[in-house]
């Protein structure tokens, strides 16, 4: 029960462990076969720096940002674009170059090791799911925050065939990739997150199990 509770709570690997801990049945548990084929602890093995890679927004906000015409190499200039503190900027930093996402020349100059990253599309994470939730609240902020044109926010509600969300995948995905390429092409100035959400807003004719549900 404990573990599924800190599951739901969307904690990072590191604290969970620590959570987890505090339980002396936990760690006999940790101990056994049976542990190490339960799915419900998988997350155990998900490194607590790789979570926050995916989880925390600002990664990806700064390897973007080296794309950017004007980036400089100074932790305050990375704060103050993105409206982070200095010392979270450095702490991002540090992390993608630990992760060698980044790395850097003797001068200080900081450059991106790969071009692109992407989960799998049906990856059950909880650094994913947590993700997903910062993009809906950077999403409210910017709704409050931005004018209209300077953002784009559009919704359409319409009756369909549950067979097809495959195809619809692939269709978003494809458009993904050729906006990236249409609105990385000339004098890249700002960063900019896209998100598209296709839910359900009726009842799900086949409910899922308990298991799923706590995925």
């Amino acid at each position: 029960m404990a573990g599924k509770i800190t599951r739901k709570l969307l904690i990072d690997p590191q604290e969970r462990i620590e959570i987890l801990n505090l339980f002396p049945a936990i760690r006999k548990y940790r101990n056994t076969e049976e542990m190490k084929n339960d799915e419900g602890m998988k997350y155990l093995e998900i490194e607590a720096s790789t979570f926050k890679l995916i989880a925390e927004w600002e990664h990806f906000a700064v390897l973007s940002l080296l794309k950017t015409a004007d980036f400089k190499n100074s932790y305050q200039w990375i704060a103050d674009r993105l409206g982070i503190s200095k010392f979270r900027a450095q702490e991002v930093v540090e992390r993608l170059l630990s992760l060698q996402f980044l790395e850097q020349d003797q001068d200080g100059t900081l450059r991106r090791v790969k071009s692109s990253i992407r989960s799998s599309d049906e990856t059950v994470s909880l650094s994913v799911k947590k993700s997903h939730e910062e993009n809906f609240d950077l999403a409210r902020e910017s709704l409050q925050r931005d004018s209209l044109t300077e953002r784009d926010f559009t919704s359409i509600t319409m009756s369909v065939d549950p067979e097809k969300m495959k195809v619809a995948k692939e269709m978003i995905r494809k458009f993904q990739d050729e906006l990236s390429e249409t609105m990385e092409s000339g004098n890249k100035k700002e960063v900019y997150r896209l998100s598209i959400q296709l839910f359900p807003l009726t009842k799900l004719s086949s409910p899922k199990s308990i298991k799923e549900c706590l995925q």
